[in-house]
């Protein structure tokens, strides 16, 4: 498929929709991996089990949800979603070499 038939095919509509969800799948990827550093220096750390496991479950629920409702609305919107979530994964471990292992975001 060249890019002129991709965007005759996908009205004005169809690509707002695919950059919400890769927008919402990047704030959802930075969100989901911030709290995976969080969680993962509290269990480095000794922390409670409640102050790692509260965390953890809760971004599985939301990025479940979110990639969830991005398989409902089709393949395209599912696919920019994961997108997202692999740029938004990027970010942060960008700046999780800037902070280095002893720093919490």
């Amino acid at each position: 498929m060249n890019p002129a038939s991709f965007l005759a095919f996908h009205d004005g509509v169809g690509l707002w929709r695919l950059s919400a969800f890769a927008v919402a799948g990047g704030l959802g990827g930075a969100l989901y991996f911030a709290a995976v550093w969080r969680s993962a220096t509290a269990l480095a750390a000794g922390a409670r089990l409640m102050k790692w496991l509260v965390p953890m479950l809760a971004r599985f629920l939301l990025m479940g949800l979110l990639l969830g409702l991005a398989a409902r609305q089709g393949a395209g919107p599912l696919l920019a979603a994961a997108a997202g979530v692999l740029l938004g994964r990027a970010l942060v471990m960008r700046r999780a070499k800037a902070w280095g292992t002893a720093a919490a975001p």
